[in-house]
């Protein structure tokens, strides 16, 4: 398995300081995993990713493949209390066509469920890559339409103490779909983000990473 080492946003540091992440000149390492801050002007949300063991260059499913960071992060303290990366949610046209695309780097599909979304009837599955979770989303019956990274829910050591650190910045914690947890929405918009992002509580003993979800939970 290669697993999932970076993740290339569209956004400025400043905006990510904002909510209380620590930038370096790497971007922003969470539990090891890297936010690549490309810049404002280059796109809208995450624009590619990356994973250890393979070269950058070419792209999973139409997501660009970027070089992995070229050395091994720093672990890194932020002062909003986010410890880590629940998931990734992935939007394709075509769940199958996708998972096969993500096979190369030895993505483990873990739970696949019929979900109803936007009323369209549709698939969410489950993947492992490496300690993060890739939520595959897509309809029932393939549309060829083209895959992309949608969002990213983030893990926050105590939720309440980190909603109240971002502050307007954070919609009020809520029971989330999987038991036991909660989540709250990070507002992107006044953050000056392009990347959508949610922050959950971490996972309590005996849960699985592959608890029934609705639909996307950002």
């Amino acid at each position: 398995m290669n697993p999932l080492s970076l993740l290339r946003a569209a956004d400025d540091a400043a905006s990510w300081e904002r909510a209380g992440f620590r930038v370096n000149q790497s971007g922003v390492v969470i539990a090891g995993i890297t936010i690549q801050l490309a810049g404002s002007d280059s796109g809208r949300g995450l624009t590619g990713w990356a994973f250890d063991g393979r070269p950058g260059g070419g792209s999973i499913d139409g997501i660009v493949v970027v070089a992995p960071p070229a050395v091994d992060p720093i672990a890194v303290v932020h002062p909003n209390g986010i410890i880590g990366i629940d998931h990734v949610v992935l939007m394709t046209g075509d769940v199958d066509r996708t998972l096969d695309a993500l096979a190369v780097v030895g993505s483990e599909e873990r739970r696949r469920r019929q979900v109803v979304l936007a009323e369209a009837p549709s698939l969410q599955v489950f993947c492992w890559s490496g300690g993060v979770i890739v939520e595959v989303v897509g309809p029932a019956e393939p549309t060829g339409g083209a895959a992309s990274l949608w969002g990213v829910t983030l893990v926050a050591d105590d939720l309440d103490a980190t909603v109240e650190a971002l502050g307007d910045l954070s919609s009020p914690a809520r029971l989330a779909v999987q038991p036991g947890r909660r989540i709250a929405s990070i507002n992107r918009h006044s953050m000056g983000s392009s990347v959508r992002l949610a922050v959950m509580d971490p996972h309590r003993g005996g849960q699985s990473v592959t608890d029934e979800r609705r639909s996307p939970t950002l």
